[in-house]
């Protein structure tokens, strides 16, 4: 694909996002490497508490930061695509839409934050953004596409999933809980949306995504007789 003119339709709530990460672009190196301080297992809650204190930014403003770079990550997992080519479709959708929702201001703040949000996205030291991306060197055989999709799905469903055969008699819980793995699913089987379930339950809110995603994603395969 590389080398392919790609185009996407981005919600407003996205181009809001990609907006918000061009304006911050210089803070985004200190976040991802703030985050990649915090030990694997911590809730998304205590991710962002701590990033926010090293960095001095607030907590609202840190969540958004790295749920933005983490969907662009998902996007390139979806699409097959690297950060260049994400960038310059990125590009090309607000350039479109810079007479409706966005401004030609807002064009000249994304088009000025690309080449820092590149240099960082693509820098091959970070650990954080390299246990949640694509793989950025495409085109890649089926058999690739299969093994990093499922790379990817295990490295989400280490950091929610916890097994010990000592505690819990054995059975899988959401890490950091006593909340067992197939509960979830049982409250979901009574219409409670997983919002429901981590308000009902006191439960991460991040956490109960990365592990729909994560076994989303481990069952989106073929199966092999």
């Amino acid at each position: 694909m590389a080398g392919t003119k790609l185009d996407f339709h981005l919600e407003e709530e996205i181009l809001k996002d990609l907006l918000f990460l061009a304006r911050n672009a210089e803070k985004i190196e200190a976040v991802i490497k703030a985050a990649e301080e915090v030990p694997p297992g911590n809730s998304t809650e205590k991710t962002v508490q701590y990033v926010a204190n090293k960095t001095g930014l607030n907590e609202r403003e840190v969540d958004r930061l790295l749920s933005t770079v983490h969907n662009i990550l998902r996007t390139q997992l979806r699409m097959r695509i690297d950060v260049s080519q994400f960038l310059e479709a990125a590009t090309r959708e607000i350039e479109d839409r810079a007479s409706e929702t966005s401004s030609d201001q807002d064009l000249t703040i994304w088009k000025g934050a690309t080449e820092t949000l590149r240099a960082v996205l693509e820098a091959p030291q970070h650990f954080w953004l390299n246990s949640n991306r694509a793989d950025r060197h495409v085109p890649l055989s089926d058999e690739e596409w299969f093994a990093e999709r499922s790379k990817h799905a295990l490295l989400l469903l280490r950091e929610c999933v916890e097994w010990n055969p000592g505690k819990h008699e054995g059975v899988l819980v959401l890490r950091g809980t006593r909340f067992p793995i197939s509960q979830i699913f049982a409250e979901m089987s009574e219409g409670l949306s997983i919002n429901d379930i981590a308000a009902d339950f006191e439960l991460d809110l991040g956490m109960l995504r990365a592990l729909l995603e994560g076994l989303s994603i481990h069952l989106d395969r073929p199966l092999v007789q």
